[in-house]
C-alpha cells in the first residue's frame, strides 16, 4: 500500500513565499472521502490548502476557485517584487515499498 511520508509547501495561499513548511504525515493515516458538497473542506477548516496542494501534485489539476492558479500562489504585488515562485515537494513509499519524490513550481 502507498502512503504519505512528507509534503513541504512555500508560497501558496496562507503559506510564508519565504520559507519552507514541512508536513510530515504519520501512520495510521486518516482518510477523508465523499461527495462533492458534503462538508469535508468546512470540517477540515484549514487544512484545506494541504488537501489542495496535495491534488495538484498529485493529478496536476489547480483548485476550481483559484482561476487556473492565480488565486493559488502568492501575489508578487503584495510583496512588492516582480515574481513569487511558489513550490510544493510531495514524499511518498510507493506500493513497491520504493520513496518517490514529485516537485511542483509556479
Amino acid at each position: 500500500m502507498s502512503s504519505l511520508k512528507q509534503l513541504t509547501i512555500k508560497g501558496v495561499r496562507s503559506f510564508s513565499p519565504d520559507t519552507e513548511q514541512t508536513l510530515t504525515f504519520m501512520s495510521p493515516v486518516t482518510l477523508i472521502l465523499g461527495q462533492n458538497g458534503t462538508g469535508k473542506t468546512v470540517m477540515l477548516g484549514n487544512t484545506k490548502t494541504v488537501i489542495e496542494c496535495l491534488k495538484v501534485l498529485s493529478a496536476g489539476t489547480m483548485p476550481p476557485s483559484s482561476e487556473n492558479g492565480r488565486r493559488f500562489v502568492h501575489d508578487p504585488k503584495v510583496k512588492g517584487v516582480t515574481e513569487i515562485k511558489a513550490c510544493l515537494k510531495l514524499s511518498f513509499m510507493s506500493k513497491e515499498n520504493k520513496e518517490v519524490r514529485v516537485k511542483w513550481e509556479g
